[in-house]
């Protein structure tokens, strides 16, 4: 059962539920706007490192402001569960878009131009998202696209490689060196390969690896 409350938050409905997070629509009655609530699940806050990593990842995203990156407007706790507060995109994902047409390579371009922009500014402040998929591209209003989920993705979504260890990412968009836990230390170029990733599915309507 979603909450009534989280933090000073009233929630309106769940938006989206996966292993490592719950996401709320609620409204914030100080400014009366409609919000996105990220909520750390209870059974992994007796985990200290995870929550620490939670915490240190939200502080650093909150310093990104780009027109193309959803804005992170809140960090908090309550009852000791932490989250975190962004805009509310009712345009949907770009998941369930390309569920519904093909793009044209004009529009696929405007979206990747958009995106890239927003990755030039993480990565300028040594921000690295490598989790780029179509979950994580959100629309707002009057379709503009924005890349979510920045540093939070390395707690929230993972793999586990052929050797059992951790491997950050969605398996069908991460870079080849993601992949391999004995490859190079992951960088932007990362990134970049699954963006490239993306920029392909728009065009073709699956991805590399579901195309062979």
């Amino acid at each position: 059962m979603s909450p009534d409350k989280v933090g000073r938050y009233k929630i309106k409905s769940e938006l989206g539920r996966g292993g490592m997070a719950t996401v709320y629509r609620a409204l914030d009655p100080s400014s009366n706007r409609e919000v996105a609530i990220k909520v750390l699940p209870r059974e992994m806050m007796h985990n200290l490192l995870t929550r620490s990593r939670f915490k240190r990842e939200l502080k650093l995203i909150a310093t990104l402001e780009h027109p193309a990156i959803v804005p992170v407007y809140d960090v908090g706790e309550d009852d000791n569960q932490p989250y975190f507060v962004m805009r509310y995109m009712s345009g949907g994902s770009l998941t369930e878009m390309i569920k519904k047409e093909k793009f044209s390579l004009q529009d696929a371009a405007l979206i990747i131009e958009r995106l890239a922009a927003a990755l030039d500014h993480a990565h300028a402040r040594k921000i690295i998202h490598r989790d780029i998929k179509p979950d994580n591209v959100l629309f707002d209003g009057s379709h503009n696209p924005y890349l979510s989920d920045f540093g939070v993705a390395k707690l929230t979504e993972s793999a586990i490689s052929a050797t059992g260890e951790e491997v950050i990412g969605t398996p069908a968009y991460i870079s080849p060196e993601q992949a391999e836990m004995s490859g190079p230390d992951i960088d932007t170029r990362a990134d970049i390969y699954s963006l490239g990733v993306l920029l392909y599915e728009l065009l073709v309507g699956d991805t590399p690896s579901q195309a062979q």
